[in-house]
């Protein structure tokens, strides 16, 4: 002989829970006939509000782990103090100009 769980016969042996999860599975118009409504089912609205840590959070996770890799030696540098040199300087300042239509006087 092999017991299965505990439950009530006929419903498969699934625990209150699980009952009650396949209730809330049911269309609007079964949950309607259960209360004597017929079709004129209410359903309210759920609403999920994600923060902008929550976000970024995410965003960090779907990072390559290449970029990964040219952050983090960019962080070193920035820290060492061998990140902001003149000519890095120079070539940013003519990447916007370059991007704003600028021409740069030399």
């Amino acid at each position: 002989m092999e017991i299965n769980g505990v439950g009530r016969l006929g419903d498969g042996g699934k625990s209150d829970s699980a009952r009650r999860l396949d209730k809330g599975r049911l269309s609007g118009s079964e949950r309607a006939g259960e209360s004597g409504e017929a079709g004129s089912a209410s359903r309210g609205s759920d609403a999920v509000e994600i923060s902008p840590q929550a976000r970024l959070a995410d965003l960090v996770k779907r990072v390559p782990a290449e970029r990964l890799d040219l952050v983090n030696r960019l962080r070193e540098e920035i820290e060492a103090g061998t990140f902001d040199t003149p000519e890095r300087r120079e070539a940013a300042v003519q990447a916007l100009a370059d991007e704003l239509g600028v021409p740069l006087s030399d």
